[in-house]
């Protein structure tokens, strides 16, 4: 990870953790956090839905809103683009992925799994590498991603086993996507 990024991410993480908010890093920077030989564009942040206005006040102390463009393919509760320096933050509060036109909420709450790592001197959540790869599967143009994590945990095992099985029941996910998704671990 590069200095702009840990510094924006010990910024971000002592805020949040001060509100006492609810949230996790996810996407590429929880790839590269993992060891996975990724370049994030961006930090993506999620937040339990009942969060998301206490967040975006957080962010609006430290950061600045930043123009996005609507996209069909995610419909969440609340979507943001802010800036925190030089780095675009996207907050996330009831994530939704639309995918072959059927909706996947992602239940983020206090049992999804959450691994905390210290970055700088701020204790940060990331969220679990098993979510992510049911999450990448489900976005467009980013199975490769998917298939990323599952390479990985044909070698070392899931990091919460079971837990892969348990989103695709919370997500409500059709039989034929579990199985793909499923596929790619064997």
């Amino acid at each position: 990870m590069n200095n702009v990024m840990i510094n924006t991410i010990e910024k971000v993480g002592k805020a949040l953790n001060e509100s006492k908010i609810r949230w996790a890093i996810g996407g590429s920077v929880l790839l590269q956090a993992a060891g996975f030989a990724v370049e994030p564009n961006d930090l993506d942040i999620i937040f339990e839905t009942r969060d998301a206005e206490e967040a975006l006040e957080v962010f609006e102390a430290i950061g600045a809103k930043h123009a996005s463009d609507p996209s069909y393919h995610y419909q969440s509760y609340s979507f943001t683009e802010m800036m925190v320096g030089s780095v675009e933050v996207d907050l996330m509060a009831g994530l939704k992925i639309i995918k072959d036109r059927t909706p996947y909420q992602y239940p983020f709450d206090e049992t999804t799994p959450i691994d905390l790592r210290v970055i700088g001197d701020v204790t940060v959540p990331f969220m679990s590498l098993d979510d992510w790869l049911v999450l990448y599967f489900l976005m467009p143009g980013k199975v490769w991603k998917a298939k990323l994590i599952a390479d990985q945990f044909k070698k070392t095992g899931a990091t919460h086993p079971g837990r892969i099985d348990q989103l695709i029941h919370l997500m409500g996910i059709d039989l034929e996507k579990a199985e793909a998704i499923r596929e790619l671990l064997k």
